[in-house]
């Protein structure tokens, strides 16, 4: 009975495996694909060419010249009186619209240049603010700290300068309510 058990787990193994191994064949794709994928870049780097072409940006035809293997010089004359004379009004057209595309990526330069600029003054002035603002909060506790250390003859604090603390730390808090109950209201 312990054979015929084994048996049956053995058989129900070998089922799974094989289950496994025909989903794995499954997912492996064809032969085809990789090329597939190969066909529609080229396909797609094409139509890329072209709409750079459409726009101005490529010379297609001088594009394709260099990747040739070299002709002989009887093909390029027959090439190049088969093609279409370019007009001079045609090229100087083309001229202002490069320099027109300089223009404007010079002006983009400058006007990034610019703003950077900005940016450093408004950094340096802020730094500049704060070195200020914590040079004062400085000497304001350096001051506060000698006249709440003075002592008299006798070792005891000076406390006409205690009272003094005292008080404004009393207008201070009067000054900040009187300012939240109006604000509230």
């Amino acid at each position: 009975m312990a054979d015929k058990n084994r048996k049956q787990k053995l058989d129900k193994h070998k089922f799974q495996t094989f289950k496994h191994k025909k989903s794995f064949q499954n997912q492996k794709g064809k032969k085809d694909e990789g090329n597939d994928r190969w066909k529609n870049k080229v396909f797609n780097d094409f139509k890329k060419l072209k709409r750079k072409e459409q726009v101005g940006g490529v010379d297609v035809q001088k594009l394709y010249k260099e990747m040739q293997p070299q002709t002989s010089q009887s093909d390029e004359e027959s090439q190049s009186t088969s093609a279409p004379q370019v007009s001079p009004a045609k090229k100087k057209f083309e001229q202002k619209k490069q320099a027109s595309r300089f223009s404007q990526a010079q002006w983009e330069h400058d006007k990034k240049a610019e703003t950077k600029r900005q940016k450093y003054e408004e950094m340096t002035k802020r730094k500049q603010e704060k070195e200020e603002a914590l040079q004062r909060y400085r000497t304001k506790k350096k001051d506060r700290f000698l006249k709440l250390c003075k002592r008299t003859s006798k070792g005891q604090p000076v406390m006409k300068h205690q009272m003094h603390f005292l008080l404004e730390k009393l207008e201070k808090q009067h000054k900040e309510q009187t300012q939240a109950s109006t604000s509230s209201s």
